[in-house]
């Protein structure tokens, strides 16, 4: 209970406007993912290989992504694998739910969207 709390908190402040705030979401998210939360550990890599809190660094990013992926997450494994491949993982849409579903491939073109903090727009991917 006290970690869902804590992520919502994290993930709080990582997606408000409060720099200062969003660094210490980062901080948090990191511990909850040590501690072994795989969602945290997503989202930490998630603020890695986006670049968009921190300067974008995609060995940190696999760092946090493969340890997700250790934990269960699927999403993690999803983008874990498109930075392996030399893909644009910011280009690829993850499984959603409790811990995704790793099985699910990108199938086609999808929409596009803008990134609230840094205003890149990144082309989605479809999985079915």
């Amino acid at each position: 209970m006290a970690d869902d709390f804590q992520f919502t908190l994290a993930k709080t402040y990582l997606d408000g406007n409060d720099e200062e705030k969003a660094l210490d979401g980062l901080e948090m998210m990191k511990k909850l993912a040590e501690n072994g939360n795989a969602n945290a550990a997503f989202e930490v890599g998630l603020v890695y290989s986006e670049g968009c809190l921190v300067i974008n660094d995609q060995e940190e990013a696999k760092k946090w992504y493969r340890l997700g992926a250790k934990l269960g997450s699927g999403a993690a494994r999803a983008k874990l694998d498109a930075i392996e491949r030399g893909d644009d993982p910011r280009a690829v849409a993850v499984p959603t739910g409790a811990n995704g579903d790793a099985n699910q491939t990108p199938q086609e073109d999808g929409p596009r969207f803008k990134c609230g903090k840094c205003g890149q727009i990144v082309q989605m991917k479809i999985t079915r």
